[in-house]
Formats: structure tokens, sequence, C-alpha cells
């Protein structure tokens, strides 16, 4: 039988949903600038008690939505 990988350790299933500081980890940013993009409503909060919670589909949506050139600054 294979064995198949899972989370960091191999011991446990990768997250299905995450915190919004879990989830801006996830995604290499810092807690306030990605709250700006949940405040733009770029992002989904789903709520299953009063704590906000993300889908790791919604964060990979997301990320893949981003543009692939380096924005320009003037």
């Amino acid at each position: 039988m294979s064995h198949i990988p899972f989370g960091p350790s191999n011991s446990s299933p990768a997250p299905v949903a995450y915190s919004i500081l879990d989830a801006a980890s996830a995604v290499g940013m810092s807690a306030p600038s990605f709250k700006r993009i949940l405040a733009a409503g770029d992002i989904t909060r789903r709520y299953p008690n009063s704590t906000p919670i993300i889908s790791h589909a919604e964060l990979v949506d997301w990320v893949k939505s981003l543009p692939v050139d380096k924005p320009v600054r003037s």
C-alpha cells in the first residue's frame, strides 16, 4: 500500500480552512495586508460560528486570479 502524503508533518490532513491570521500566513502576507484584501471583498469569509474562517479553495482561487506580472510603481 502506498503512503499518501498529508500536511507538513505527513501525519495529519492538510487544513481545509484557516483562521484569518493563518490564511494570511498561508499566502505569505502580513495580517494587516491580508485584512485589507478581506475588507475589499476579494476573499470570502465563512462563519461556522462568530469567528470567520477562510477556505483553502478560496485562497487557491484568489492566488490563481492574481496578475503574473509585477506591478509597476509610478
